[in-house]
């Protein structure tokens, strides 16, 4: 588990790396994905490097959550 969340770390601080100014993350999970990440510990590790929250479309194992720079 611990491998996972060190990758998930450096993925988000990659993507936060590529993001412009003001650019925008969408991520889409739904149930039954093998690589599914609950809400908040996806906003944990996007918040983490920086990113802000803008909007969350659905909840639990089905959801959209948009996040800027």
């Amino acid at each position: 588990m611990l491998s996972e969340v060190s990758d998930s770390s450096a993925s988000a601080r990659e993507i936060y790396r590529g993001l412009r100014p003001g650019g925008r993350l969408s991520l889409t999970e739904q149930h039954g994905d093998p690589d599914f990440i609950a809400l908040p510990e996806v906003g944990e590790l996007v918040e983490g490097v920086g990113l802000l929250i803008e909007k969350v479309h659905g909840g639990g194992k089905n959801y959209t959550a948009s996040f800027s720079k």
